[in-house]
Order: C-alpha cells, then structure tokens, then sequence
C-alpha cells in the first residue's frame, strides 16, 4: 500500500531519516543531515528494523537510531527504493516474520 507504511532512509551524504506514511501524510520520526553512523564512499551498511514487544527499533550499523511503538499498517509486503544512477546490492539480505506459537 503506497499510502500507509514505515520507511528507514540512509544516503552517502549523512542523512538518515524514518518514520511512517499513514493515509498519504508522512510523519517523521527521526531525521539527522550529517550522522556519523552512516559509512560513506561505496561501502556496506547493515540496516535492521526490528520489532519487540510493541516497538520498532532502527539500527543502523550496530546503533539504534530511533525506536517508537508500533503502528500497524495493513499488508505484508516489503520494499526498497533508489533515486538516481545508483546500484542497490545487498550482500545479505534477511526479511524474517516472526509468528509466536502458543
């Protein structure tokens, strides 16, 4: 659903941005212009979204950038974007949904 999900950003420039798109009116949750966390120059980065116990961490590369409680959006889909003459590659890539068993 293109008008209600959560989004995680990271670009080569230092930005990393998140929050969440409900109904068409984005909300963001964290923004920064210049993080040091973020490797630059062509190198990997490891992005984790993780939900626990009624909230959604952001980490990136070891440090958790954001976290706020989960907002459930309809739907199971996942998706990645890119602006621009840019590769995206993924060197592991793991999309896991956890189901708990009673």
């Amino acid at each position: 659903d293109l008008n209600n999900y959560c989004y995680f950003l990271i670009a080569s420039n230092g930005l990393c941005r998140g929050g969440t798109v409900s109904d068409g009116v984005y909300s963001d949750l964290f923004r920064t212009n210049k993080s040091d966390i973020i490797i630059r120059h062509f190198e990997s980065n490891k992005m984790s979204v993780i939900r626990n116990d009624g909230r959604v961490k952001f980490i990136l590369n070891g440090n958790e950038v954001s976290s706020y409680e989960h907002i459930a959006h309809q739907g199971d889909k996942v998706g990645m974007f890119m602006e621009g003459k840019r590769a995206l590659v993924f060197k592991n890539l793991k999309i896991r949904q956890k189901t708990h068993l009673k």
